[in-house]
This record gives structure tokens, sequence and C-alpha cells, in this order.
């Protein structure tokens, strides 16, 4: 994305203002984002700031910027998602999936889409058959096999309810 000011340079500042109620929201590039007094924000403010960016979320710090991954369809940043909480764009989901995944699995419990319409109840088994093989071959993976051997009876418990129907 091209800088809203000089229209020359690449945009890796945005500033998002909300003055009297209006939210206006501005793409620049680095130089006029100095211009404008929008230079090392983070750093001039709380000196350690950028050292708690980097801590949470693993996010770049201000005096990265330039490095920081963009969406090319909406220009969402990782950071942008986690304070807004709200994803960009449906690409967004590509672009970011490595960040976003634990994320909407802690959230949601599961990272598939299974739709908001009524299912059957051998729907929600099949879902919940799969997640359970999933979890086992986690497990068997981590070494865990307290948890492996009960995932296991877990499984078998179900395929035996889901031939009985």
């Amino acid at each position: 994305m091209l800088c809203q000011k000089c229209k020359k340079n690449q945009a890796n500042t945005y500033v998002k203002r909300i003055i009297n109620g209006n939210l206006k929201e501005y793409h620049l590039c680095n130089e006029c984002a100095n211009d404008i007094g929008y230079d090392n924000m983070f750093s001039s403010i709380v000196p350690s700031f950028s050292n708690i960016l980097e801590g949470l979320f693993n996010m770049p710090s201000s005096n990265s910027i330039a490095s920081v991954t963009r969406c090319k369809l909406c220009g969402s940043s990782v950071g942008d998602i986690i304070n807004s909480g709200k994803i960009g764009c449906a690409n967004c989901y590509t672009t970011f999936k490595r960040e976003l995944m634990p994320s909407i699995k802690k959230m949601h419990g599961n990272t598939i889409h299974c739709g908001k319409g009524a299912s059957s109840k051998s729907d929600n088994n099949s879902i919940s058959l799969d997640s359970l093989k999933n979890d086992l071959k986690q497990a068997i993976e981590m070494q865990e096999f307290e948890k492996a051997a009960t995932l296991r009876d877990q499984i078998k418990e179900l395929e035996s309810k889901k031939e009985v129907l």
C-alpha cells in the first residue's frame, strides 16, 4: 500500500485518530510519519514498551515496524488484529495462520468451522471423533501415554455407539 500523503513510498505506519467521534485512518511511510510527529511514538512514551511488545504475542517492536508482515489484500498486521480483535479479511487467515490458529483453537475449542445450522447427533459424534483422533495423535507424539490410553478408550466408546446407530 502506498503512503496516503506522498503517494510515492510504501506505507508502513498505520495511524487511527478519533476526533469528536469521527474516525480517520492513515497509512503513511516513515518519512511522512516523522514529518507529522509519529516517529518512534512507543519508545518515546515508555522506553521499555517496545520490549514488552516483543514478548507479548511474538509481536515485533516499533523499531522494527518496517519488517512487520501485512496482509496483501487489506494491509492488516498481526498487531492490528490483536488490537482490534477483528480479522481484516478472509486472506488474513491464510497470511497469519501460524499466529491465529492457537488463539482460535483456544477460543472455539476447534479449528474446523462446523457452521451454525442444526446438526444431527451423528454429525456431532463424527466431529468429536475426529477431534479425539487428532488429540490421540498429539498425545502419542508428546509421549503422554496415559492421556493417549484415555483418548483411545473414548474413541472406542464413540465408535461402538456409532455402529449401534
